[in-house]
């Protein structure tokens, strides 16, 4: 029995058929009163529904008029994507109309971009929270405009806005554009290539506090952003390549820690009267862990260069008194065994005047990582950038710091890495003691959730970004929830670093890491036990036994080397909160890994087994145990027959996508099911069906016979006509009878909520009928061609002599 949709869908739909005048029934005097009845606001309820799907099926056809009348006043979420017969002036109407509005969309709405457009609307937008303007032609004004006159926004998507540049977010110099005035807290900047990291320099000095969640994918940036990211600041110079270098103590950086942390308790706090200067013994001894003991034997031998000779029995230990000062007079040399070099500069004299007391409240430490991390990193930024101001993996001989410090870095778990082992300079030679250091700034805490780096290729230097990456996850891992990275130089031992860092880790995305194996994947899942969105995909040698997390929803495992154990373990234990699964070309995979998968995880919503081993009986066995699918993959299975598509239609009919193409046993006859039965599907893939005919399609048109008997009619009368005008009798035509016509409409039971039909490559399709389809559901239904191309709406094709005649009507 045929599925109808729902009473108050085709109420719905009936009503956007009847505001564009489709329904050859309906009359002008029904589409006037119901304008009226809409324009008194007692329909309220059911105005905003209207107003979705029509913007949702005929976006080119929405007006300012309809707008206008089908928006409630307390409407909140407009969305005006390829509304392009909207004008400046409706939306101006419908702001003033509907006070409470949050959230606004323009995507493709090009018409609009214009900053004085936005300067209209100053004073309709304070309560707007959240504006898009994806793959429009906005310029660096327009955002100004926005961030200006918008004070509670919070969303900005400026995604695929190729004229935005790196002014876009950088603010003007009034009291209200000052620095810290925003309060955004998620920005889509993803696509826009003309954007470099200056751009979020400008945005994290805008809004870097409150900022949550960032989109950087398909962008011109490295990873030095990175640094912006974790709440640091690089000079401006250093960006745009140019190496100034900046004079600063390495200390005074080594001290602005990411998370301070105090003296353990092993350390007891001291005092300017129990511990005199220079006295070992009244000294209390700091934590092996943060500080090494102050001894002579940890302490290296002073330089007689930097620092005067001083006399040990001279200076008593104990006696304050007794002790003369450091000066070369009063004090003989030591001995350089007993005593390490020095720096002046570095080392502050012995004076309970400059040296405090060891106490948690003025003697802040950090760990042993972030010292070693900021101490690489600015030696890095420091001795390897040329003179051309690239940045190069080349450790230069002549400013080479000590391969001890690179190694200890590399591995900063290891518990031979402390802070005794890098002294204060960042391991320093004496060489460079005067080469000038680049300076890095904490001007924030970084408190970001979200953050996704797709397709960013930073060629300058793998040392640079893996030295970004690590700083970075080690100042927001902990806030972190979401990580899409796609970087082909991401290997195990970053990963470890990353999942390490972000214990409340939700999803992750590594696209294409195709360096990473199992040792990765398994610590990603120990160590982040609540992951519950993992795609690996084109991650191709992760093997087996990687993949431990119940809480999994969603798994992406195509192009991977997986076999039927991993199937197995998934099946058995991320079998109940199992969303959806794509398991495509994944060629180690058999059919009875598959069968685990459809028996048991019975909650699937989407599955993907392209090219997989797929039989009559897994398919029996989803249409028996997973009813709740909705997005179906089957593409390249060639053991696909008619009779199994026609057992899925009558089981899971709350499709909504299915593709199985390149089926080549598929034919009509299980086609023909799945349209009538799964009536919420809204795209389907047929592509390479070589049997497959246009004559499931027709039934879309609702009353193909009456629309047949007047595509007759229609061309006689055009044949007529033309014969008339050859012969100038025009007068003798008999028009009055296109009156009778029938308009054909889109059928609301024969695959009504259908969006998108892939025929490419379908041998045995009449072009002419899906031109007579496309016409008739009047811009609600796309269909690819078998060469790729959008197939043109077409109502009458006359072919008679030289008569042609092939016209969409409006």
């Amino acid at each position: 029995m045929t599925q109808v949709l729902p009473l108050g869908t085709l109420a719905c739909l009936s009503a956007v058929q009847t505001l564009l005048q489709h329904r050859d029934d309906s009359g002008q005097h029904l589409h006037l009163y119901l304008l009226a009845r809409l324009q008194t606001d007692r329909f309220t309820a059911v105005s905003e529904k209207i107003l979705q799907r029509l913007r949702q099926d005929h976006p080119q056809k929405l007006t300012n008029q309809l707008l206008l009348i089908l928006a409630p006043p307390s409407l909140r979420q407009l969305s005006l994507a390829k509304c392009s017969s909207v004008t400046a002036l409706g939306i101006e109407k419908v702001l003033k109309r509907c006070r409470r509005l949050e959230t606004i969309d323009l995507t493709e709405c090009s018409h609009l971009m214009h900053p004085l457009v936005f300067k209209v609307w100053d004073n309709l937008t304070c309560n707007m929270t959240s504006v898009s303007l994806e793959s429009t032609t906005a310029t660096d004004d327009i955002v100004h405009v926005i961030l200006c006159s918008m004070p509670r926004l919070r969303h900005l998507n400026v995604s695929t806005c190729g004229d935005l540049t790196d002014n876009a977010f950088l603010l003007g110099p009034s009291e209200h554009n000052k620095p810290g005035s925003l309060a955004l807290t998620s920005v889509d900047m993803s696509g826009c290539g003309g954007l470099t990291n200056v751009a979020v320099k400008h945005l994290t000095e805008a809004c870097g506090p409150s900022l949550r969640s960032i989109n950087l994918s398909w962008t011109e940036m490295s990873f030095l952003v990175l640094m912006y990211l974790a709440g640091y600041t690089l000079p401006t110079e250093l960006l745009q390549g140019d190496m100034v270098a900046l004079h600063s103590q390495i200390t005074e950086l080594i001290q602005e820690t990411l998370e301070p942390t105090t003296c353990t308790d092993a350390m007891p706090p001291g005092s300017t009267e129990a511990m005199p200067p220079g006295s070992t013994e009244a000294m209390p001894l700091c934590s092996t862990e943060t500080m090494p003991p102050c001894s002579t034997e940890a302490m290296p031998p002073c330089s007689t260069e930097t620092m005067p000779p001083c006399s040990t029995e001279a200076m008593p230990p104990g006696s304050t008194g007794a002790m003369p000062h450091c000066s070369t007079e009063a004090m003989p040399p030591c001995s350089t065994e007993a005593m390490p070099p020095c720096s002046t500069e570095t080392m502050p004299p012995c004076s309970s005047e400059t040296m405090p007391p060891c106490s948690s409240e003025t003697m802040p430490t950090c760990s042993t990582e972030e010292l070693l991390f900021k101490a690489e990193l600015v030696t890095f930024l420091t001795f390897t950038y040329n003179a051309g101001g690239v940045i190069s993996d080349d450790w230069l001989s002549s400013t080479t710091p000590p391969s001890s410090l690179h190694e200890k870095v590399s591995t900063p778990s290891s518990p031979e890495s402390s802070p005794s082992d890098v002294d204060s300079t960042g391991a320093l030679e004496d060489d460079h003691a005067h080469t000038p250091l680049i300076h890095i700034e904490r001007s924030y805490a970084s408190r970001l959730k979200h953050i996704e780096l797709k397709s960013i290729e930073d060629t300058s230097s793998p040392t640079l970004a893996s030295l970004c990456l690590r700083f970075f996850f080690l100042a927001t891992g902990s806030s972190l929830h979401n990580v899409a990275l796609s970087w082909k130089r991401l290997d195990d031992s970053m990963l470890q670093f990353i999942a390490t860092h972000t214990p409340d880790l939700r999803t992750v995305s590594l696209t294409d890491c195709d360096s990473l194996t199992k040792v990765g994947i398994s610590s990603l899942c120990t160590l982040c036990p609540r992951l519950q969105h993992v795609n690996l995909q084109g991650v191709c040698f992760i093997g087996d036994g990687a993949l431990v997390a119940p809480s999994i929803q969603t798994l992406s495992l195509a192009e991977t080397d997986i076999t039927d154990v991993t199937l197995q373990l998934v099946a058995n234990k991320s079998s109940a909160k199992l969303r959806a699964l794509d398991i495509s070309w994944c060629e180690e995979v058999t059919t009875e890994g598959v069968n685990a998968v459809a028996e048991n995880c019975t909650n699937l919503e989407k599955l993907a087994v392209r090219q997989g081993p797929i039989t009559g009986q897994t398919l029996s066995l989803l249409a028996q145990h997973c009813r709740r699918l909705k997005v179906l993959n089957l593409s390249g299975i060639t053991s696909i027959t008619d009779n199994d598509l026609v057992m899925l239609s009558l089981r899971l009919k709350d499709l909504e996508e299915l593709d199985v193409s390149w089926n080549c046993s598929l034919s009509d006859i299980g086609v023909h099911p799945i349209l009538r039965h799964c009536i919420y599907l809204k795209s389907l893939v047929l592509s390479g069906i070589k049997v497959l005919t246009s004559e499931p399609f027709l039934h879309i048109i609702s009353g193909l016979s009456h629309w047949r008997k007047c595509q007759a009619l229609l061309r006689l009368k055009l044949h007529e006509r033309n014969v008339l005008q050859e012969h100038d009798m025009e007068q003798l035509s008999s028009d009055e009878e296109f009156d009778a016509a029938y308009v054909a409409t889109r059928s609301t039971s024969y695959a009504p909520s259908l969006r998108w039909l892939d025929l490419e490559y379908c041998d045995k399709i009449n072009d002419t009928h899906l031109a007579e389809i496309v016409a008739v559901c009047r811009g609600t239904l796309k269909v690819r061609d078998y060469y790729g191309e959008d197939v043109e709406p077409a109502w009458i094709t006359c072919r008679k002599g030289s008569v042609f005649l092939a016209k969409a009507m409006s």
